[in-house]
C-alpha cells in the first residue's frame, strides 16, 4: 500500500524523533518519509489534525438552539 500524501489544516511542528523538530505549512501536500514520520501522519489523520490531500475537510454539523414557543 502505497502513503497518500497529507495536508495539515494549521501550521504544525513535528518532532518524529524527539530531538529534531520540523515545521509543515497548512495546505501543503506531505509525503512520509520513514517509518516514524508515517506514524505520526497517521495519528493526525486519526485526530483530525490532517487530512488525506486532495480531499474536502468533512462538513461539521452544526448546533441549532431553538427558541421556546411560549413561556409559561
Amino acid at each position: 500500500m502505497k502513503d497518500q500524501p497529507i495536508e495539515f489544516k494549521k501550521d504544525t511542528t513535528l518532532a518524529f524523533d524527539g530531538v529534531t523538530a520540523k515545521e509543515y505549512k497548512a495546505g501543503e501536500a506531505y509525503q512520509p518519509g520513514h517509518a516514524h514520520e508515517r506514524l505520526l501522519f497517521k495519528r493526525a489523520l486519526e485526530n483530525g489534525t490532517a487530512i488525506v490531500a486532495g480531499t474536502k475537510p468533512a462538513a461539521t454539523k452544526s448546533n441549532k438552539v431553538r427558541t421556546p414557543r411560549s413561556k409559561k
